[in-house]
C-alpha cells in the first residue's frame, strides 16, 4: 500500500514537528493494527512539549521506523540516549522523546 505524505491527516503538531498519522495501516500478526507515521522534524526541534501529561512526559508508543534524511537523538527515560541517522532502522520502546 502506498499512501503521499501529504494525504496523511496531521495528529500533532508543535513549531518545527509535524506527526502525521494513518492508522489501521497494516496488521503486525500476532499483535493487531499497527499505525503509518510520518515524523517532519526541523533541526534542534525538542519533542518534550507534545508529550506533557503523560507518564515521564515521553512518548508512550513504540516505534519502528527508517530515518529518510538526517538525524535523530532520542532521550529515554532513564536518560539514555541513542542517535539514528539516514538510512538507519530503528526501534524506540515507549517512553523515549525525539
Amino acid at each position: 500500500m502506498r499512501i503521499a505524505k501529504d494525504d496523511v491527516d496531521v495528529k500533532m503538531q508543535i513549531p518545527g514537528a509535524v506527526i502525521r498519522q494513518q492508522i489501521n495501516f497494516g496488521d503486525a500478526t500476532g499483535l493487531g493494527r499497527i499505525s503509518g507515521e510520518y515524523f517532519s522534524l526541523s533541526a534542534g526541534v525538542d519533542t518534550s512539549p507534545l508529550f506533557q501529561g503523560l507518564p515521564h512526559n515521553s512518548c508512550q508508543c513504540p516505534h519502528w521506523g527508517f530515518v529518510l534524511q538526517g538525524q535523530l537523538t532520542t532521550t529515554d527515560q532513564s536518560g539514555a540516549q541513542e542517535t539514528v541517522r539516514t538510512n538507519d532502522l530503528f526501534y524506540w520502546p515507549p517512553g523515549h522523546n525525539v
